[in-house]
């Protein structure tokens, strides 16, 4: 898949830009209170969908355990819909790119999609077994809202041409596999914390396994971004935090292991165990999007060098 190009850089300001960091910030929060949600098992503590208990917000809700955070989860659902309408106006009247306004109507098709799948197919029809595609598609709409924060971006906007790069195929195609490798691991872990085996190594054992395998990728991106002459920072920045998150997010997993190891005989979730699992989710989500962002900016900024001929030939041609 080709990024969509800079183009005509049209005037949309930074203000649409900023509205689109803060519709990213309301979608992070969603996603961690989401993870809070899985982590106490509350997703089916409110009964029906779309009303909660046959009301916008039932009695005393934010005084009941796991139905504040699950009726939270569903506020902060609704909002986030509302935000992504108001988004699909603003980009119709600021930005006059055709392939930025069909992108819109994409995000606000995901969110509808993503809060049946949600409410009606998590609550009503299938409950348990729509929550990790939930959690899945939650993460990759994070990455589809942070895409559209990107395009929106000054940076993007008025971007140069793409610079010939030695290290451009590579890193192409590292950043590339880094992607689908956070996807796979975010469904991965999804499937394991759903679960209720974080206590058995054999069951964490392939999620661990694949977050080395992560680790690895972010730090080959991270090496070729740094190759790119002049390192510019558009490249280094999210390559360096694809990097050190990468490392980071294999002790925060170490962690939720531990904690859950400590506290999987309990039937009501200790807060330590809630707390480990849902920071781990929560930097997953981040190492996902830097991933992507990274892929966009090296299709924007960087082409491939051309090939030199061998000596032969251009002896030849000159003879």
């Amino acid at each position: 898949m080709r990024a969509p190009s800079a183009g005509t850089r049209p005037p949309a300001g930074r203000a649409l830009h900023l509205y689109a960091l803060c519709l990213a910030a309301w979608t992070f929060a969603l996603l961690s209170v989401g993870g809070v949600v899985t982590g106490k098992e509350a997703g089916l503590s409110v009964p029906d969908w779309p009303l909660s208990y046959g009301r916008i917000n039932p009695p005393n809700w934010t005084s009941v355990p796991n139905v504040f955070e699950e009726h939270l989860h569903r506020l902060l659902g609704w909002g986030l819909g509302t935000l992504v309408i108001l988004l699909v106006v603003l980009v119709h009247r600021m930005d006059p790119r055709p392939w930025m306004r069909r992108l819109s109507w994409a995000v606000l098709g995901a969110v509808v999609v993503q809060g049946v799948i949600g409410g009606y197919f998590r609550v009503v029809l299938l409950q348990h077994g729509m929550a990790i595609v939930h959690g899945v598609l939650g993460q990759a709409f994070f990455c589809l809202v942070m895409a559209a924060a990107l395009f929106t971006s000054p940076g993007w906007r008025e971007a140069p041409p793409p610079a010939e790069a030695p290290a451009a195929r590579l890193l192409r195609r590292l950043s590339l596999l880094a992607v689908v490798a956070f996807l796979l691991q975010v469904a991965i872990g999804a499937l394991v914390r759903h679960s209720r085996l974080w206590h058995s190594l054999l069951h964490v054992a392939p999620h661990a396994a694949w977050g080395v395998l992560c680790a690895g990728l972010a730090v080959a991106c991270r090496v070729q971004a740094y190759r790119v002459r002049g390192r510019p920072a558009a490249l280094t920045r999210p390559a360096l935090l694809l990097d050190a998150g990468a490392g980071l997010q294999i002790l925060l997993g170490l962690g939720a292991y531990l904690a859950n190891a400590a506290g999987f005989e309990e039937t009501v979730r200790p807060n330590f165990q809630v707390a480990a699992t849902s920071v781990h989710q929560a930097a997953g989500a981040v190492l996902l999007a830097a991933s992507v962002v990274l892929h966009l900016r090296v299709r924007l900024l960087l082409r491939d060098a051309p090939v030199p001929e061998p000596a032969a030939a251009v002896a030849g041609r000159a003879a």
